[in-house]
């Protein structure tokens, strides 16, 4: 969003975390504040009328997200976390996208959703993620050929790792918070560089913007079974991070 303002846009941010909206509503003067709360998708079209009768929105920006740290064989005996997972980043995302498109009226229009590249490669210990990832970037892309027509343009985001805290809130294998900075995002790349070439690529039109060293790092890590080398080292680096977490507890 910072880099969305320093171009000069009015930037509308929303969110749930109060004292986080308030942080950056206070480091960018022409921005609004809304209140929004993806975690259950069947209000997110009702609830987000209120804004796009108020604003005539150029560009949606579909950035929220959940990610796991739980290994499969964990969670044997329920489906909760794949819920949770599909209910904000799969079906809040589609909900808040067709409110955004019908607000549209015939006017050109960009959305950008965020996806990653753990929807084209195994993710490990995070299927449910993948899978919520992968849902992503099937849908847009099928929506983006239908949106074509109508003077819509969709971008999709496919980073690598980032440096945020993604994981500390990410889900457990009791549905719980992680509570720990895994360490591929912990040393990713900025999010301020994220968002240069980010905010680069939807100015330009870019229908998918992941980097060609990462396509190329993609097709690599298949053609030595990524998936074999990943497991080895989620289980090594993530077994002690939960085993640190469980001492906390």
């Amino acid at each position: 969003m910072h880099e969305f303002h320093r171009l000069g846009a009015f930037v509308i941010l929303s969110g749930r975390n109060e004292s986080e909206l308030q942080r950056v509503h206070s480091a960018l003067k022409n921005s609004e504040i809304f209140r929004f709360d993806l975690s259950d998708s069947s209000t997110v079209i009702q609830n987000s009328k209120q804004l796009l009768n108020k604003h005539k929105v150029d560009i949606l920006v579909n950035n929220a997200g959940i990610s796991q740290r739980s290994f499969f064989c964990d969670t044997l005996d329920n489906i909760n976390n794949e819920r949770t997972l599909m209910e904000v980043n799969y079906f809040s995302v589609v909900g808040l996208t067709k409110a955004f498109v019908k607000s549209l009226e015939g006017r050109p229009g960009t959305v950008v959703v965020v996806s990653s590249t753990a929807g084209m490669l195994p993710a490990i210990p995070a299927s449910g993620y993948a899978a919520s990832k992968c849902g992503i970037n099937g849908y847009y892309e099928a929506v983006s050929a239908e949106l074509k027509e109508l003077g819509a343009n969709v971008v999709i985001l496919a980073p690598g790792f980032i440096s945020t805290n993604l994981t500390l809130n990410a889900l457990d294998s009791r549905g719980n918070k992680f509570g720990m900075l895994d360490p591929w995002n912990k040393n990713g790349i900025k999010p301020e560089d994220f968002a240069k070439v980010a905010v680069r690529g939807i100015a330009n039109g870019e229908k998918k913007n992941t980097s060609y060293a990462e396509i190329s790092f993609i097709l690599l890590l298949y053609k030595f079974d990524f998936s074999k080398v990943q497991l080895s080292y989620a289980k090594t680096n993530v077994i002690k991070s939960c085993a640190k977490y469980s001492k906390k507890r």
